[in-house]
């Protein structure tokens, strides 16, 4: 059985740099157990930083595993184990039930690191920046699994019209206005969400619209 914690659900959504360690205990659902508390916590944080459709949206994949209530018997179960293993509230929580369900917990908290049944990974460093990052270095080499990283972020939000990013392959922004216009698609997106993206992410972004012809459409071949 598995416990995913609310940090590891977030990078899960947000496809941050961890996200793939802790999918496959998401994607198991028949495994996977849900505290409710990491519901509010995440529903409250997406709530606060994409809306209500996104956030209904997570809650919708969460509520795919089973949920575990908030009960009496619950609360004094976690109060034994915080008092025990110094871990505030919700930590506690989640760490009773992970207990409970002879399960393992999976999280980038590193007030985890260390403990018995416990997969952590520390949380990958992202960008706090929101202005569009200094152009790429054209040495630099970019590799398939980042162009199909970041492909994968800006499928969910729209922002490619059609193909798929890899190294070899073309694909076309979503802007019918040309390529100024896509830089002011750009900038605007990064406003938007350019804390979920690592700078490596950005500069490979902004190395493609530097790429980009009149009708937004990119070659992926580097060579």
């Amino acid at each position: 059985m598995n416990v995913v914690d609310s940090s590891a659900w977030l990078a899960y959504f947000a496809d941050e740099g961890n996200a793939d360690f802790f999918a496959a205990a998401i994607e198991d659902t028949e495994l996977l157990i849900v505290p409710v508390v990491c519901l509010y916590e995440v529903f409250k944080v997406i709530l606060r930083e994409r809306g209500e459709d996104d956030a209904l949206q997570a809650a919708s994949v969460m509520q795919q595993g089973t949920i575990v209530d908030f009960d009496s018997d619950l609360a004094i179960e976690a109060a034994a184990i915080g008092h025990e293993e110094k871990l505030a509230f919700a930590d506690s929580v989640i760490y009773a039930i992970a207990k409970r369900h002879q399960a393992t917990v999976w999280t980038q908290d590193e007030h985890f690191a260390g403990r018995e049944n416990v997969q952590y990974k520390p949380k990958a460093k992202s960008t706090q920046t929101q202005s569009v990052p200094d152009p790429v270095d054209e040495e630099r080499v970019f590799t398939n699994e980042e162009f199909a990283g970041l492909h994968r972020k800006l499928a969910k939000v729209g922002f490619l019209k059609k193909g798929t990013v890899t190294k070899d392959a073309d694909w076309v922004f979503n802007f019918a206005k040309g390529r100024d216009q896509a830089l002011l698609g750009v900038k605007n997106f990064f406003e938007h969400a350019g804390t979920d993206f690592t700078r490596r992410e950005l500069q490979l972004l902004h190395f493609m619209l530097d790429h980009t012809n009149e009708k937004g459409e990119c070659s992926g071949a580097r060579e």
